[in-house]
């Protein structure tokens, strides 16, 4: 993040401009007093990297991982998918767990929480780095299995 803006006393504390040091910077100051009145989880969430996911006619798919919640299924993304294509939307994950995905509203405000369908609970639990080493397994196991 080196082009975060770091104001006068960060420069003298000789912050580092990475998002946890900022924050822990801001909360140890006081600064942004905002942030203590906030919910800790969507705070927490908001910190979240983001990525692209895909609403298909079955699910929301994320790094090849099936995911649902209630905003899709009350606002029936599924059906529409089916009817009329997918389409993108950004989400917020983890990087060190699979087990949900965070679609945010009013901006970043509230996040609704996606969770893995039953398809790929096998990976509950598992980091990113897991799921992803065991992909790449299956598909080389499959194209050994093609030649």
């Amino acid at each position: 993040m080196a082009e975060y803006p770091l104001d006068e006393f960060m420069i003298q504390d000789e912050l580092e401009p990475y998002l946890v040091n900022i924050w822990h910077w801001g909360i140890n100051n006081n600064y942004q007093s905002f942030l203590h009145w906030q919910d800790p989880e969507i705070i927490r969430q908001n910190l979240l990297p983001t990525k692209t996911a895909f609403i298909t006619r079955d699910c929301i798919s994320f790094k090849k991982l099936h995911y649902s919640c209630d905003l899709a299924i009350r606002e029936r993304w599924f059906v529409e998918a089916k009817n009329k294509g997918g389409w993108k939307i950004t989400v917020a994950y983890d990087p060190r767990i699979v087990n949900n995905i965070y679609i945010r509203l009013n901006p970043g405000k509230a996040m609704e929480p996606c969770s893995l369908l039953d398809i790929d609970q096998k990976f509950n639990g598992c980091e990113w780095s897991e799921v992803e080493d065991y992909l790449i397994s299956k598909n080389l196991l499959n194209q050994s299995r093609i030649n």
